[in-house]
């Protein structure tokens, strides 16, 4: 099962043994979910696509489209934040079939969808402090968000964050430059670069994120310029000022 080993994949162990000149090693792999439950995973993310019809948009609208069912059909699981004996919160099965998870399952869930629709999506590991005062008021609790590539150009979105009631918010984390991440998150190192005795979840791999073209912003709003003096927009700001 591909989704099943790419998407709600837990951690694993290795382990050896050895006869002579010949080595034996065994890797141990873990899952937040069943086979059965990604299943169910596999069917829901059907339905989303033909939902919201992706096949018929292009890249940027099926980013969006995703972007917005997730931030509208799933709610963050305060009440499994802490729980050791609940793991679903981090998965897409508790987006997708439960709609509720954690930063991890918005995460995955965004990432599954895109990448369903051959649109290359990562995860990134990293922190966000304001983000942890309100879900946990704690300093170490972490946090996951996605980069999507468009074009030639990668974005980073963090769909929790967008998932607010002020429709403004909903779209302030939507396709950033690593800069302007940076703003409010940390970015945890490439694994072989963090200091050994520091322990974080640690990103495989990251993009660069420099592009603006994108950024929901600058997409969808109006651009005022000193050229702009005339025009219909302007003079509506003035009359209504």
């Amino acid at each position: 099962e591909g989704d099943y080993l790419e998407f709600q994949y837990a951690g694993w162990q290795a382990s050896y043994s050895s006869t002579g000149s010949a080595m034996l090693i065994t890797y141990t792999l873990t899952y937040y979910t069943t086979e059965a439950q990604e299943r169910k995973v596999t069917k829901a993310a059907g339905q989303v696509i033909e939902e919201l019809g992706l096949g018929e948009l292009n890249d940027y609208e099926t980013i969006l489209a995703v972007y917005d069912y997730v931030t509208t059909h799933v709610s963050y699981d305060y009440q499994h934040l802490n729980n050791n004996n609940y793991k679903l919160q981090y998965t897409a099965y508790g987006a997708l079939v439960n709609g509720r998870a954690v930063c991890d399952g918005y995460s995955r869930a965004f990432q599954l969808l895109c990448n369903r629709m051959d649109i290359e999506c990562v995860t990134v590991e990293g922190d966000a402090a304001e983000f942890n005062e309100t879900v946990a008021d704690e300093s170490d609790v972490g946090h996951m968000w996605n980069c999507v590539r468009l074009g030639d150009d990668w974005y980073h979105v963090d769909v929790t964050w967008n998932d607010g009631e002020a429709r403004i918010q909903q779209y302030l984390y939507f396709n950033l430059s690593t800069e302007e991440v940076k703003k409010s998150h940390t970015i945890f190192p490439l694994y072989g670069e963090a200091d050994p005795d520091d322990w974080l979840f640690l990103n495989l791999w990251l993009p660069s994120c420099d592009s603006e073209e994108y950024n929901y912003f600058v997409r969808e709003c109006p651009k005022l310029t000193a050229l702009d003096e005339d025009s219909d927009v302007v003079a509506a700001l003035i009359e209504a000022a």
